[in-house]
């Protein structure tokens, strides 16, 4: 009557490998610091370049700003003179902006209403 059951294998048990138990491996874990838990895992250094890049970003986009923006005064020589806006400073920092806006063309800045920028000295050299 036993004839229809399949033999079950004997395995020994030290042939068996043994795995950690989960409070084990947790306790390991949290024996670690914060910055070795961080540089154990590989799916943190894609989030580390991505957010060094940003801040490299930001800061350089902030640092030229300051350094070059005419309405920015950190240069001895604009915070000594009364009159803190220069002609030739505000035309070359609007005209940037201009050619920026304007290097691929499209139905917004190809408007009629941006004849009279386009009609200004400092934005001759941008074509329409």
């Amino acid at each position: 009557m036993e004839s229809w059951r399949y033999p079950i294998p004997v395995v020994e048990l030290a042939s068996i490998p043994k795995q950690p138990s989960t409070m084990a491996s947790k306790g390991t874990r949290a024996g670690k610091g914060l910055l070795n838990l961080w540089t154990t895992d590989r799916g943190t250094f894609p989030v580390v370049i991505l957010c060094t890049f940003a801040l490299t970003a930001a800061v350089g986009n902030g640092v030229r700003y300051l350094m070059n923006n005419p309405d920015v005064c950190l240069d001895k020589s604009k915070r000594n003179s009364t009159m803190h806006y220069d002609r030739e400073n505000g035309a070359d920092w609007r005209s940037r902006r201009f050619r920026l806006a304007n290097i691929k063309k499209n139905a917004i800045n190809q408007s009629r209403q941006f004849d009279s920028a386009f009609e200004k000295e400092e934005n001759k050299n941008v074509k329409r």
